[in-house]
């Protein structure tokens, strides 16, 4: 990827976040997402050598309920889906401290380049993707001490495929975590740049 990142670049991962977050909450709810959406974020794991951040999810259109997401809680801040939120800064928590172990990072990233080849070769179901990406994460990043709970409703959260295709969306998140981390976002522009952001993430949106 390119050394150089700008507001979009930060935009886009941060989108790529919020879209994760949301399609968590919408099945920890409803049991059901925006396919197109699920798919794109989980796309996003496989691109290694993306040569742009807008290239690790495709194209803008696939982020639109990312774009979205975002935009609406930075809109009306009372308004804001506190479950959203909470997954996305526990996701952001997260990721700040697996870069502080390269060793960590490179073992999530060799763990999915061997699903990438699984997936080629073997030509995995849905499922069972589903399954192997939640077993990267369980074993990588859902530590005791780091575990993200998350509310919905019980018949949906105690179906096993659910809690395979959140955990799997988890792992997303946290990639797009690492990425607004490595284009340079900090908690403060969150905060102090939050209708600077909301503007580029309208703008982004009416390119779609």
């Amino acid at each position: 990827m390119k050394q150089s990142y700008d507001d979009n670049d930060r935009v886009i991962a941060l989108a790529g976040l919020f879209q994760s977050t949301g399609l968590v909450r919408d099945i920890a709810n409803t049991g059901l997402c925006g396919a197109q959406a699920e798919q794109s974020s989980l796309n996003s794991l496989f691109a290694f050598d993306a040569p742009t951040t807008l290239a690790i999810f495709g194209e803008l259109a696939h982020i639109r309920y990312g774009l979205q997401t975002l935009h609406a809680q930075l809109k009306e801040p009372q308004q804001r889906d506190l479950e959203i939120a909470k997954y996305s800064i526990s996701l952001v928590r997260l990721a700040d401290k697996a870069l502080k172990q390269p060793k960590r990072m490179a073992t999530i990233g060799e763990a999915l380049h061997i699903l990438q080849s699984n997936q080629s070769n073997l030509t995995l179901s849905e499922e069972e993707l589903h399954q192997q990406l939640a077993e990267i994460y369980q074993q990588h990043l859902s530590a005791t001490e780091d575990r993200i709970m998350i509310k919905g409703k019980a018949l949906y959260l105690e179906n096993s495929a659910n809690a395979a295709r959140i955990r799997s969306l988890l792992l997303a998140g946290f990639r797009a975590a690492v990425l607004w981390r490595q284009c340079h976002g900090k908690k403060h522009h969150l905060l102090l740049q939050r209708r600077k952001i909301g503007r580029l993430t309208q703008a982004l949106i009416q390119r779609i």
